[in-house]
Order: C-alpha cells, then structure tokens, then sequence
C-alpha cells in the first residue's frame, strides 16, 4: 500500500528538516488513519506526535501517541 512505500523516505524528510535537540511536539496534517504518525512515534521517541483527524462516530481523538 502507499504507506507501506512511502514510510521510509517521509521519515528521511522528517529527520533532515527536525531540529536537533531534545525534541517537541510534531502536529501531522491531514493525517488520515495516523499510520505515519504511528510509525513517526516508534522511529523519533524524543517527539510527541499528534495526528490532527479525529474519528467522527463518537468524536473520539485518536490515541496520544508517545507519552
């Protein structure tokens, strides 16, 4: 799938353009099903991810990932 294919190379673009240090808060827009932010979480653990969807049914947020 296109995740699946283009994971890797947004993570890439992400490290070249993130800031050095101890990390923050990075918002996805438009992030869909949070499989990118997912993903995001597990490769840049100083960085609070936050996927800007949220579920209609219910407005449940989509779990906070990284404490």
């Amino acid at each position: 799938n296109q995740f699946e294919q283009n994971k890797g190379p947004v993570l890439e673009a992400l490290r070249r353009h993130l800031p050095n240090g101890p990390g923050g808060m990075l918002l996805e827009v438009a992030s869909g099903s949070g499989a990118h932010c997912a993903h995001w979480a597990s490769e840049l653990p100083d960085w609070r991810m936050q996927p800007s969807e949220v579920r209609c049914s219910g407005l449940r947020i989509y779990p906070v990932l990284n404490n």
